[in-house]
């Protein structure tokens, strides 16, 4: 009887370790009365409609994303079979539905050389580097389960995440790096971004009420995501792609 109770009480003792363990790896479990395992999860229109709930760490993480994002991507795509890389400078803007919502609207800006149809760069009469532009709109938001960050693009529907292992995003020091990943179409799109303001957004990405996110409630020094170290560089040439799936 005494092996038994010894054995029940190992038993408890390696439960009790694995679920602090899993609570110190995943911060975004804290308590939360919604079970994400039932079928109204994979009914909700989580890109559309605002999501007030979640933990106070999701609430955070969102807060955290909202805002102006700049700096340079790098898209790795197939083309014809053949895996091409091309790079650009990038404007990023997040939006919330409201300041609770785990998700949002959002617009990416890109911008690179414009490239002739033997791949060299165009020249105006003066010179100067003629550039290629594009504006892709999205809706996003993070998936409660992960913390991973989703984006689907308006115009495609095509949806692109980035999950919690592969991004890194610090309030302190205003960085936001990772990759984007494709399913679908088998693409990565990797980034290196720095934060340029808080600014309320563009009206045209307020919620159907008329309201918009207007100031982040994420605490400062966090840092959500796990990617360690930084991104590295991008050494690619640069140039939009024609035909992007996006």
């Amino acid at each position: 009887m005494k092996t038994i109770n010894r054995l029940y009480t190992l038993l408890a003792a390696v439960t009790m370790v694995f679920a602090m363990t899993s609570c110190d790896e995943d911060p975004w479990h804290e308590w939360d009365y919604y079970d994400y395992s039932e079928d109204w999860y994979d009914d909700y229109n989580w890109y559309d409609d605002a999501f007030n709930y979640g933990t106070e760490y999701l609430n955070q993480e969102a807060a955290a994303l909202r805002g102006y994002w700049t700096g340079n991507t790098e898209l790795h795509y197939y083309d014809h079979g053949v895996r091409k890389v091309t790079q650009m400078e990038s404007l990023f803007e997040f939006d919330q539905y409201n300041p609770n919502s785990l998700n949002g609207r959002g617009r990416e800006t890109d911008k690179a050389p414009k490239l002739d149809a033997y791949g060299n760069y165009v020249y105006d009469n003066n010179g100067e580097l003629v550039y290629d532009y594009q504006e892709l709109r999205f809706s996003w938001y993070i998936d409660p389960r992960s913390g991973d960050i989703n984006i689907k693009y308006d115009d495609s529907g095509v949806v692109y995440t980035a999950e919690f292992d592969d991004f890194s995003l610090n309030t302190q020091s205003g960085q936001f790096y990772g990759k984007f990943e494709c399913d679908e179409y088998d693409e990565e799109l990797r980034f290196n971004l720095l934060r340029t303001t808080l600014a309320k957004p563009n009206d045209n990405f307020a919620d159907a009420d008329g309201t918009c996110a207007d100031s982040t409630t994420a605490a400062k020094g966090t840092v959500f995501g796990r990617l360690k170290g930084d991104c590295g560089t991008f050494n690619s040439p640069m140039g939009l792609r024609k035909n992007d799936v996006r």
